[in-house]
């Protein structure tokens, strides 16, 4: 495990501001890089408000266990993880979430997508109110009215293109 776990120390004020909306807490999470938060997540290992640093891919029998409050610096793919249906609340994901095939049947409180959120062939019927997703939601022709209705919808925090000439 050399090489894996990294502590950060508290960020100053020239950091980016992502961080500094962090709460104070955040000094004692484990950082891990994806390849080691991979293996944990598959054995169940990894605690409660861990840092992810990368992408984590999931597929076909993979089961991770995901445990509250974790925060993915990358994407998230659950491709197909046919014995997974659910997310510990408190999941945030920098990138893209993808969870398609996987038989999630309601997504965790508190989630937080930096980039979109494709929910086909899931058997989520409806969303939390607190889900935040930044760049929209992904599903196909057999989601709920309320996951199409939510699809067809523009992100909370939609900011228009700016146009210079």
């Amino acid at each position: 495990m050399s090489g894996t776990v990294l502590e950060f120390p508290i960020l100053e004020s020239n950091a980016e501001p992502e961080f500094h909306n962090m709460p104070a807490r955040t000094n004692r999470r484990l950082h891990i890089s994806a390849e080691e938060g991979r293996r944990r997540l598959l054995a169940g290992t990894l605690p409660p408000w861990s840092v992810i640093l990368g992408n984590l891919r999931f597929a076909d029998l993979d089961k991770p266990i995901f445990p509250a409050n974790v925060h993915v610096c990358g994407s998230l793919t659950l491709l197909n993880c046919l014995g997974m249906t659910k997310l510990g609340n408190g999941l945030e994901i920098d990138g893209e979430a993808d969870f398609t095939g996987t038989p999630l049947t309601k997504l965790p409180r508190l989630l937080r997508v930096g980039g979109t959120l494709c929910l086909i062939g899931t058997a989520v019927k409806g969303v939390p109110r607190d889900l935040i997703v930044r760049e929209g939601v992904i599903v196909d022709e057999f989601a709920s009215a309320s996951l199409r209705a939510l699809a067809g919808k523009r992100p909370v925090k939609w900011i228009e293109p700016e146009i210079n000439f």
